[in-house]
């Protein structure tokens, strides 16, 4: 269906003059498109991945403020969008058309201000008041459009809908045409990208010359926003040249069919972020990571070497100066080495932060990206280096070897035993032979 015209009554409504004239969504009852069956669910579970990311890391780090808005616009944007190309619920496309879309000017400065908060530390001013302008902007040009009647914005939406050209030619705001948006928006996305890569770029410059420790957690932190930060470049480019044929006239059908492949690339990016920080939480706290004081060097001890083997990551290089992870490592091992509590069969990660006061992706970190190993493997050998110790004491050869693994932690002796030839490549028994003294 079409509507071939559309006139205001004196009412301010939007009169329609073809009366036999229904909107498709009430035609597609029992049809679920795309929007129905992915976009707009996709787009329900990012706002919700955004609250929980807000709601769980808030105190730790503030900057996650930023993000998470960032997320639900997103996800605003991705419906509104995917209604647009797909189709979908008229009555909702009337709802998202114009009525956020100035919000779409805050993408790029919650990402700025997530990245600058996040490496650079520096908090939110008043001449930050400066980045809302465009915003404000588009919300002061869409004024008029948002006093209309929902009637009036429903036979709109079923104008503009799937119709580039019809959206560049209606008249939603009162102080430029709509499509000069579409220009506009790739625009500062780019200047807000180049702004958030020299932040990054003078981070990674000022922690150039840390140690190999340093260097590996920095790049850890830096890859994925570099990124992040080039597709969004890509994406830009692409946007502009995409929406800069609406000047040439190119083919309405040719359009469409590139306005679903940048969606579908925009897609792909959007998503790429929440998905990354649910599992990379620690690239929230990069700044709480890099918080250094000229201090004396620090080595950090591992436990449970295999014999036969010298340790080649024994122990973290002297850094030049004091970093919190490290400190936090300390804690973990030192926690390990004289409370044993490995030695309870429910020793959890969980136990270990509480007993820390320690947030668990920071626990998390240490395990990964300083130990090298998983919080079971760490467990399992300090239980082992235990377990050698009771079989090598003469008042405790009345033990079994399935008792020394229960005396060590081990809940099974499968377990036990499977861990025992992981760590030292031997059985128990065979270790036993060939080092228990005579």
């Amino acid at each position: 269906m079409k509507i071939s015209t559309l006139r205001k009554s004196p009412s301010g409504e939007l009169g329609v003059k073809d009366k036999n004239m229904t909107f498709r969504g009430r035609l597609k009852i029992k049809y679920f498109s795309m929007t129905e069956t992915v976009i707009i669910p996709i787009s329900v579970l990012i706002v919700l991945l955004a609250v929980i990311l807000f709601t769980f890391n808030r105190k730790q780090n503030s900057n996650v403020l930023f993000i998470s808005l960032f997320l639900v616009i997103f996800a605003i944007q991705m419906a509104t969008t995917g209604i647009g190309n797909f189709d979908g619920p008229v009555w909702l496309y009337a709802v998202l058309l114009v009525n956020f879309s100035p919000f779409y000017y805050l993408i790029p400065v919650l990402l700025y201000f997530f990245v600058r908060g996040t490496f650079s530390g520096i908090p939110l001013r008043k001449k930050d008041m400066l980045h809302l302008i465009p915003f404000l902007i588009a919300f002061a040009s869409i004024i008029p459009y948002m006093l209309t009647s929902y009637a009036y914005k429903l036979a709109a939406a079923e104008k503009v809908l799937g119709d580039y050209h019809a959206y560049a030619d209606f008249d939603f705001g009162f102080l430029y045409p709509p499509y000069y948006n579409q220009l506009v928006r790739p625009v500062i996305l780019l200047l807000y990208l180049r702004a958030s890569l020299v932040i990054v770029r003078k981070y990674r410059i000022q922690h150039k010359s840390e140690s190999d420790a340093f260097s590996a957690r920095n790049r850890y932190f830096l890859r994925p926003v570099f990124t992040i930060i080039t597709l969004f470049a890509v994406y830009a480019i692409f946007s502009l040249f995409l929406y800069n044929q609406y000047f040439f006239n190119v083919d309405l059908s040719i359009i469409r069919l590139e306005a679903k492949i940048l969606f579908y690339y925009s897609l792909a990016v959007y998503l790429s972020i929440p998905v990354y920080l649910m599992f990379n939480p620690e690239i929230l706290y990069a700044r709480e990571s890099v918080q250094m004081t000229d201090e004396v060097p620090i080595t950090v001890r591992k436990p449970a070497c295999k014999p036969e083997k010298p340790c080649q990551d024994a122990s973290i290089q002297p850094a030049s100066h004091e970093d919190n992870y490290i400190q936090l490592t300390e804690r973990i091992l030192e926690y390990l080495t004289n409370e044993k509590p490995y030695l309870n069969p429910t020793f959890t990660v969980h136990d270990l932060c509480t007993q820390l006061n320690a947030p668990r992706h920071h626990v998390q970190y240490c395990l990964k990206n300083i130990m090298n190993k998983s919080f079971t493997d760490l467990k399992n050998e300090f239980r082992i280096e235990h377990a050698k110790e009771l079989m090598t004491k003469k008042e405790d050869r009345f033990f079994s070897i399935d008792g020394v693994g229960k005396q060590s932690g081990f809940a099974s002796n499968s377990n036990f035993y499977a861990s025992f030839k992981q760590v030292t490549g031997m059985t128990p028994s065979q270790w036993m032979e060939k080092e228990r003294p005579l």
